[in-house]
């Protein structure tokens, strides 16, 4: 697998050592692979009302090229600009009027990209979202869910409802 390294720095008339030639071809064959992960819940989050609650991002799906998981955040592997796409189910409320739940992408610990306002009365409510967000390398990024239901909502475990999905689409 190939990996990233920064660049070194040349000057007119510099002679380009056989390892900075090497690190170039290792950073084309990294960009060309694009760094892609798909992380889920997979132990569920209990998301009292009304009060922003993060996710627990404990599963793998798919991770190539350098993606991690710390402290539930997603670690984001080189600078440029990601896709990501996201999305928060739980277990349904019984009640009626206007309770919803939202999932929100957060980056750097900030509110960055907010998913599907829906109502959490119904059956399992899934809110998802999706948005490009621009990173350095070393960048989080955090699965946040906000419900109003007035109870306890719990998420499914599943990678198909509870998840985070990033791929790099290029520098910025």
């Amino acid at each position: 697998m190939a990996s990233f390294t920064n660049p070194t720095t040349y000057a007119t008339g510099d002679d380009l050592a056989v390892t900075d030639v090497n690190a170039v071809a290792q950073n084309t064959l990294f960009l060309y692979q694009r760094p892609y992960a798909a992380f889920y819940g997979s132990i569920a989050t209990i998301i009292p009302t009304a009060t922003p609650t993060q996710v627990t991002l404990g599963g793998t799906t798919v991770n190539g090229y350098g993606f991690s998981v710390t402290s539930n955040n997603v670690i984001v592997p080189i600078t440029g600009v990601y896709s990501v796409s996201f999305g928060v189910q739980t277990g349904g409320y019984g009640g009626t009027g206007a309770p919803y739940l939202s999932a929100i992408l957060y980056h750097n610990g900030s509110e960055a990209i907010g998913g599907a306002v829906v109502p959490s009365y119904t059956t399992l409510p899934a809110s998802t979202g999706t948005g490009i967000v621009s990173c350095t390398a070393g960048d989080t990024l955090g699965l946040w869910a906000l419900q109003t239901s007035g109870v306890n909502l719990t998420t499914t475990v599943a990678a198909a409802v509870t998840f985070v999905h990033a791929y790099f689409v290029g520098s910025r």
